[in-house]
């Protein structure tokens, strides 16, 4: 993987690894059953896009576990819970709309405009709580 920033030696390790290689051994932490997902899939779309084609399928079942829970998580209004409670709090705005928009927005068999949706109405609920301060 000499090709880019892939060549790039994380730290002083002998052997070098790369960033494909880091991003690979990930894969052996379970992440909680909240936003933590989602940095999981992050990965995973990553890996996908730069990856061999032979970590291909563990790459889209992970994409596709995250973007099932977030499913059963939205609670309407573009507004998802972090897990099993819902909570109003910041993580909807900094972690899970932008996390959620990058991944459908790298993978083909995802259709966004569901997403794009929930988003532009959590962004308007957002911009009226901001303006009555």
């Amino acid at each position: 993987y000499d090709t880019g920033w892939f060549g790039f030696c994380i730290g002083t390790c002998y052997p070098p690894f790369t960033i494909l290689q880091c991003m690979l051994s990930t894969r052996r932490i379970r992440p909680w059953r909240n936003n933590w997902i989602l940095f999981s899939a992050m990965i995973e779309v990553f890996i996908m896009k730069y990856g061999e084609e032979e970590h291909q399928y563990a790459s889209r079942a992970a994409i596709d576990y995250a973007l099932s829970q977030f499913e059963q998580w939205y609670v309407g209004d573009g507004f998802y819970s972090d897990g099993k409670e819902f909570s109003m709090d910041y993580y909807n705005g900094i972690v899970i709309h932008p996390l959620l928009m990058d991944i459908v927005k790298n993978v083909p068999w995802v259709k966004e405009e569901q997403y794009f949706t929930r988003s532009r109405r959590y962004a308007e609920i957002q911009e009226k709580m901001i303006l009555e301060y």
